[in-house]
């Protein structure tokens, strides 16, 4: 059997919604967020020169 056949969309979101669920302990601001510089994927892996 495939992994596709394994899993769906549908049932992987409900599994990640299940785990995750308690972890969430405020809302994020997108807006505020949009405002924030970007991170170049250099700062992203570690590398702050």
């Amino acid at each position: 059997m495939s992994a596709a056949e394994l899993w769906d969309e549908k049932a992987f979101t409900e599994l990640m919604l299940d785990m995750v669920e308690d972890e969430i302990t405020e809302q994020v601001n997108l807006a505020a967020e949009r405002g924030n510089e970007q991170v170049s994927w250099q700062e992203f892996a570690g590398n702050y020169q």
